[in-house]
């Protein structure tokens, strides 16, 4: 069976929502442009330092950023482990599909964490 080549809509998609994680991450900003297409990513001072550390100081700054992020301030803040519920979590927040497309993401956070 043949793979199908994905989209390039997709691609583009894949791309954007890396760059808004570094965004949240303060490792890059996005301008505004007329149009989306126009959109520009610069590094931020932080970024630059990122970009040329060795693996073990990328992965603290990826940790601390990842711990200062609103979304995992509030589940550590607000719940319990035991009893917490990422699916309960993300649906009384995002629509339906988006907390389905989410949850990897920020399932992955936590991994990454902890």
């Amino acid at each position: 069976m043949e793979r199908k080549e994905k989209k390039v809509g997709a691609h583009v998609k894949y791309g954007e929502n890396h760059a808004k994680l570094a965004e949240l991450l303060d490792l890059v900003t996005i301008t505004n442009g007329p149009s989306e297409a126009h959109r520009k990513v610069y590094l931020t001072r932080l970024g630059k330092l990122f970009n040329s550390s060795d693996d073990s100081t990328k992965a603290n700054i990826l940790k601390s950023q990842i711990f200062n992020m609103d979304i995992v301030q509030d589940i550590i803040n607000k719940y319990d482990y035991e009893n917490f519920n990422i699916d309960d979590y993300l649906n009384s927040i995002l629509s339906e599909s988006t907390a389905i497309r989410r949850r990897p993401n920020v399932k992955f956070l936590f991994h990454y964490l902890f």
